[in-house]
């Protein structure tokens, strides 16, 4: 062979050499482009790498609770098109087919949170560095959920009770028979069982009656609607205290430690009513007193009633102390005519004094006791509605709120047919201010994933706090949310995220991990509590008047 064709033959060798390996330059390079732009995909949609164990639904649910821009994840959609296009260069035809078969009918957070499968991406791989002008996913919203520690392994909401006339301190009988006390600062409880101490054959558990703010806590295993009581017990010994007459309307305060004062029906003489002061089961001479009433009422150590009036013909307030040493009641005092005589008749501990609220239907009256002297009455209406669920009542430092969420029939969409409205009453001795607040308007073009659904009974809550007024709501699917502001304020005030239903045991669940939930406020701060799924406890979390949200810690 000529030493031409040799060197023919060399140079074909060598052009197809270089060819060869200019084509498997390009495929790496090709490859290596697809690996980039899938990375660019994933940190648009999703940001940051996930963690071990972590995902990419839970990511996405992470970013949804934490409001999004509206621009996001549209903005993803033209990195998708880039990845299709890569891949196709790449020789990945069937990857790029899938890519634009997946992501070609639209790029929203909704069909992603109902379709978690098409999140997954192409040619990921770990290690490979998006592309420098990539935009980041949001960052993710971190809120607590059901993984926090429970002020109760076992139990409901139902029946909880706290105390009866409230005030800066917070005690709670959680699920009928757990009792829970709660730090000053509302941010720790110390919950147990009832069940040791409670007598034989005791019944539903409440709180009662009021006595001394810091003393014993006392527990009645029976109270009928009329406040009937049967026995008190204390927490923490067991020490009980019969009334030997479970038919008698008994109410009672507790004075230090071990030391009661019962208000209840005489037989000498007939339809009279007497004091005992009592220790343990026993008691010392009852004192006799003529009153004729139409309501009653004992509230800590101070007595009210509602009476004709000795010289007109109108109903009237009165009040006295009790009188420990020796056993007695004070000097009635006149509070003035009371138009329309009341349905219940309730108190709270403000700051310096308490806060005593007439109440019938929709309507109230307000006085405020302070070292003995009494306010005038303060008139506080808020519109009568049949659907409205109970009152909360709540005293701040120096003025009482009373609250309460309506429900209301409307259409907003085909399956919204639920609206809430919550009305709120604050007063102090200057006067009653009453506002309505509906949670439509709150949440103005909010999308429906942020709205309560309205199918679940206390989806919304609210109580006065510190001056505020503070709205809960579970959503659809964005969480356990809040607004903390003046009342006329709170459409323009951020949303609070408070917890995460949307996760259990950390994995995603579209159901909820929360089954019923309750709002308790005092003087700074609020509680929630949340009922776990599948019986799984009772959970605590405080809001503070300055928006702060944390765990309460369950303390042995």
């Amino acid at each position: 062979m000529s030493r031409r064709l040799i060197g023919v033959g060399v140079l074909a060798a060598l052009v197809v050499a270089l060819g060869v390996g200019t084509w498997l330059f390009l495929q790496k390079r090709a490859a290596r482009a697809a690996q980039v732009a899938a990375s660019s995909l994933a940190h648009c949609l999703l940001g940051a790498p996930l963690s071990a164990g972590e995902t990419a639904e839970e990511r996405l649910h992470r970013i949804a609770l934490g409001g999004p821009p509206a621009d996001w994840p549209l903005r993803c959609d033209k990195l998708a098109t880039g990845l299709a296009d890569a891949l196709d260069r790449a020789g990945q035809k069937a990857d790029a087919a899938d890519v634009r078969a997946r992501w070609g009918t639209g790029f929203t957070l909704e069909r992603f949170e109902r379709e978690p499968e098409s999140l997954a991406i192409p040619g990921l791989t770990p290690g490979v560095e998006p592309a420098p002008d990539a935009p980041a996913a949001p960052a993710p919203a971190s809120a607590a959920d059901d993984r926090m520690p429970r002020l109760v392994d076992k139990g409901t909401l139902a029946g909880t009770t706290s105390d009866p006339v409230p005030g800066a301190a917070l005690h709670l009988i959680v699920g009928q028979s757990d009792l829970c006390s709660f730090s000053e600062a509302l941010d720790g409880a110390r919950c147990t069982s009832l069940a040791k101490h409670a007598p034989v054959g005791a019944q539903s558990l409440v709180l009662w009656p009021p006595g001394d703010p810091g003393g014993s806590i006392w527990v009645s295993d029976h109270l009928h609607a009329d406040n009937r009581v049967q026995r008190f017990f204390r927490a923490d010994t067991g020490t009980l205290f019969d009334a030997k007459n479970p038919d008698r309307a008994v109410y009672a305060h507790t004075f230090g430690e071990d030391r009661f004062v019962t208000l209840e029906p005489s037989d000498q003489p007939t339809g009279g009513w007497r004091l005992s002061a009592w220790a343990g089961t026993q008691h010392g001479a009852p004192v006799e007193l003529d009153l004729s009433f139409k309501r009653l009422a004992l509230l800590s150590d101070r007595m009210l009633w509602v009476a004709r009036g000795h010289d007109d013909d109108w109903d009237h307030l009165l009040s006295a102390s009790l009188t420990r040493e020796p056993l007695g009641l004070g000097k009635p005092v006149d509070h003035g005519v009371v138009e329309v005589v009341p349905d219940t008749i309730e108190a709270c501990r403000t700051q310096d004094g308490l806060a005593v609220v007439l109440s019938r239907g929709a309507e109230a009256r307000v006085l405020f006791f302070t070292d003995g002297a009494a306010s005038e009455m303060k008139r506080a209406k808020l519109r009568a509605d049949a659907r409205g669920g109970p009152r909360m009542l709540s005293c701040g430092s120096a003025d009482v709120t009373l609250t309460r969420v309506v429900t209301t029939a409307r259409k907003r969409t085909a399956t919204d047919v639920t609206g809430f409205v919550v009305q709120h009453a604050r007063c102090s001795k200057a006067g009653c201010e009453t506002f309505e607040v509906d949670l439509d308007a709150l949440l103005g073009s909010a999308p429906d994933a942020v709205r309560p659904t309205g199918t679940r009974a206390g989806d919304v809550v609210a109580a006065g706090l510190d001056g505020k007024l503070l709205v809960v709501w579970r959503s659809a699917t964005r969480g356990i949310r809040a607004r903390l502001a003046q009342p006329a304020a709170l459409q323009g005030a951020p949303d609070l995220l408070v917890f995460d239903d949307g996760v259990s045991n950390g994995r995603r669940v579209l159901a909820g991990s929360v089954t019923a939930m309750s709002l308790v406020s005092r003087h700074s701060a609020a509680v929630l509590l949340l009922e776990l799924s599948a019986g799984r406890g009772v959970a605590g979390l405080r809001i503070s008047a300055d928006q702060a949200v944390s765990p309460v810690a369950p303390r042995g």
